[in-house]
């Protein structure tokens, strides 16, 4: 399994799939364009949790991301990089997902645990576990 069939399972699960045009991938995370920006006011309509904007600038190099609430493993987390106005699409996206969100106690040590651990290993975050966990969370 890699990313972006991790990242498109999720996005079918939620009506989302054609609204994301993926244009790379590395090996942990995918970008693309937020289409009519049907993936922002997704995000918004269903109260993701909004980073601290400057660990999000210091990590991703925008202030706009969002993590998928609910406790849930593995959680996405969304970047939206705004563009200018000259661009169709608003939104340039970066789109990862983690093993957990730090946005429980529980959550922040579990993701803490998997940075820690991609740092030490000069690794990232493993897919094929990613797509084992979304079958286990039910997403097809």
């Amino acid at each position: 399994m890699t990313i972006t069939e991790n990242v498109r399972r999720l996005l079918k699960h939620w009506g989302l799939d054609s609204s994301v045009r993926i244009t790379k991938a590395a090996v942990d995370r995918v970008y693309g364009w937020d289409d009519n920006g049907l993936l922002l006011k997704f995000v918004i309509a269903n109260a993701w949790v909004p980073d601290n904007p400057a660990f999000s600038l210091a990590f991703h190099g925008a202030i706009t991301s969002f993590r998928e609430p609910g406790n849930v493993s593995p959680a996405m987390q969304v970047t939206f990089h705004p563009m200018s106005s000259a661009y169709a699409t608003n939104y340039f996206v970066e789109i990862d997902l983690d093993y957990a969100a730090p946005t429980t106690i529980p959550g922040f040590f579990k993701h803490a645990k998997e940075v820690i651990s991609n740092v030490v290993t000069r690794r990232k975050t493993d897919q094929k576990k990613i797509a084992k966990l979304l079958t286990k969370r039910g997403i097809a």
